[in-house]
Formats: structure tokens, C-alpha cells, sequence
């Protein structure tokens, strides 16, 4: 459960979390959520799109994407949950300082907007 996790605020709060190896949860958009912490593969990053932020054609637009540019975003993996929450999940293999990269290529995948 996610929601033990600390929850931040600010992004960049969320990302020196993240530098830290803390565990930590991020609500950049309402029903949209980022959430770092350790797997069973390492360091994972995850975006949770709730059912009501799913804009129309919004999974096809990120298969689309994850096909084109499958050589940027090889690290990244999709599902969708038993209540329909589209999950964006991302291996961790770059350095601390790649992440915030990875954050703004979620956000491209997803088509929303990062914000500032």
C-alpha cells in the first residue's frame, strides 16, 4: 500500500527524496500519482493515472509513443489494474541525477502536462 509511503508536496522535494533513496509518493495532478521505491528489480519509479484522468485515447497515444520511441523509454512498462488504474512503470537504472529525465519522460509518455 502506497499510502504509507511520505507524501510530497513539491517536485522538487519529491526528487531529493528520490536522491536520498527515501520511498516517497507525489500528486503532481489530482488523481495522478508518482510514487519511487524499492521492487524486486531495484529502484522503480511509477505514474498511477486514476480512471477519471484518463482522457479519451489516452492509452493508445502512449503505446503509440512507447513504440516510436521504444529505444528512449526501453526501461518503461504499462499496465492496467482491476480498477482500471493505468500504471506507467519505469526501472531505475540511470544515476540520481538521470531522474528528473525520467520524470519529464513520463510525463511526454502520459501526454500531461509536468508541472512547475
Amino acid at each position: 500500500m502506497t499510502t504509507s509511503l511520505p507524501l510530497f508536496e513539491r517536485h522538487a522535494d519529491f526528487v531529493a527524496a528520490m536522491n536520498r533513496h527515501q520511498a516517497a509518493r507525489w500528486i503532481p495532478h489530482s488523481g495522478v500519482e508518482l510514487i519511487f521505491q524499492y521492487g524486486e528489480s531495484g529502484k522503480e519509479l511509477m505514474m498511477q493515472i486514476q480512471p477519471g484522468q484518463q482522457y479519451p485515447g489516452m492509452l493508445r497515444n502512449i503505446l503509440s509513443r512507447r513504440y516510436t520511441e521504444a529505444a528512449d523509454i526501453e526501461n518503461c512498462h504499462l499496465a492496467l489494474n482491476g480498477d482500471n488504474v493505468l500504471i506507467l512503470w519505469w526501472s531505475l537504472l540511470q544515476p540520481p541525477v538521470e531522474y528528473p529525465a525520467v520524470i519529464r519522460q513520463l510525463f511526454h509518455l502520459a501526454g500531461l502536462e509536468l508541472p512547475t
